[in-house]
């Protein structure tokens, strides 16, 4: 009896360990073309599949799976919870349905600069918002990336000099409330549209201009259905990269050292890919002829004087204000720190 149930035990073992000399699968989807210039999530997600599967001998096998191959952002976010695929990198929008908490980085005028904005998530306030994303869907986060940087405003009507210009335009987001309740703010009207349908909805005018940051405007070849591009820096833009906890807590712990670690490396990676695209999209987009408009200090606090109010009131309802109050704690507190470096 005694025997029987050793062997049992042996055999389940086995069985759940993979087989000898075959690696753990880690299969990794996300939205841009595989070009390791254009966009981050590319080059982020091959310089972690080279370090992983490097380090860990071939122990694991990294399988990249770029341009929605396996799906739209939210379907990715369901599979890599149901263990489908290991991981995924998905834009704020997506999350914020998930977690009504991201919503927070999407708050107009909430980071001055890139450098605010990488320590703020990278540092507590970041961290905080990782917890409540394992508890509330079971998926760890990697890194919380830049994606395209700060956007501008683009349409195909009229220059957008102040929020009054912003009256009556149709406006495409993303499905994310937060940009909802800013283009709500200023006077346009929101019409959600998933990124796969947005260059031939600008092109067939169900929507008169969009919102997005300068590298992600060159990636989709908006510059082609749009006439006017207004560097207004609302809102910064991020991608989130998780990864399914229950898989990653069943690896080695010298294996999960090794993602955490090719992670960081990555997102780093992933956010100079992204200086360098907007660094060269202005020169591109004014090659195409497209009208490109850079607001003054005082203008772009015209949009903020009236929209972030109106959001911050809309995120205190639906989070509560410590979330709010902790997230402009969080950005005070590193623009003093990186301030008191260079004094």
């Amino acid at each position: 009896m005694v025997r029987n149930l050793i062997i049992m035990v042996l055999v389940l073992l086995v069985l759940a360990a993979p087989a000898c000399g075959s690696p753990y699968v880690l299969k990794l989807g996300y939205q841009d073309p595989p070009d390791l210039f254009l966009a981050n999530e590319h080059p982020a997600s091959f310089v972690f599949k080279s370090i992983v599967e490097a380090k860990t001998d071939g122990g694991i096998k990294v399988e990249l799976y770029p341009s929605g191959i396996l799906g739209k952002e939210v379907e990715q976010l369901e599979n890599c919870q149901l263990g489908i695929i290991q991981s995924t990198i998905v834009c704020s929008g997506p999350m914020a349905t998930f977690v009504p908490e991201y919503n927070l980085t999407a708050l107009p005028f909430l980071f001055p600069n890139n450098t605010v904005a990488w320590k703020v998530l990278d540092g507590w306030f970041g961290k905080e918002l990782a917890n409540v994303i394992l508890n509330k869907t079971g998926l760890r986060v990697l890194g919380i990336m830049e994606d395209g940087g700060f956007t501008a405003v683009t349409n195909s009507v009229r220059e957008i000099r102040t929020p009054q210009d912003m009256r009556g335009l149709k406006m495409r987001t993303e499905e994310h409330p937060a940009h909802i309740e800013f283009t709500n703010a200023v006077g346009a009207g929101a019409v959600p549209i998933a990124w796969a349908e947005v260059y031939t909805s600008l092109q067939t005018g169900v929507a008169d201009g969009q919102y997005n940051a300068l590298p992600i405007i060159v990636l989709g070849k908006l510059y082609e259905v749009q006439k006017y591009v207004t560097r207004l820096e609302h809102i910064y833009n991020t991608d989130v990269w998780v990864i399914n906890n229950e898989w990653f807590t069943s690896l080695p712990e010298d294996y999960q050292q090794i993602i955490i670690e090719a992670a960081e490396v990555a997102n780093t990676v992933g956010r100079g890919v992204t200086s360098i695209a907007n660094a060269t999209a202005i020169d591109l987009l004014v090659s195409e002829g497209i009208q490109v408009y850079t607001p003054s200090p005082e203008e772009q606090r015209a949009f903020r004087d009236i929209a972030q109010p109106k959001v911050i009131d809309w995120l205190q309802r639906l989070i509560g204000p410590e979330w709010v109050d902790k997230a402009l704690r969080a950005v005070a507190e590193a623009s003093a720190e990186l301030e008191s470096l260079v004094e």
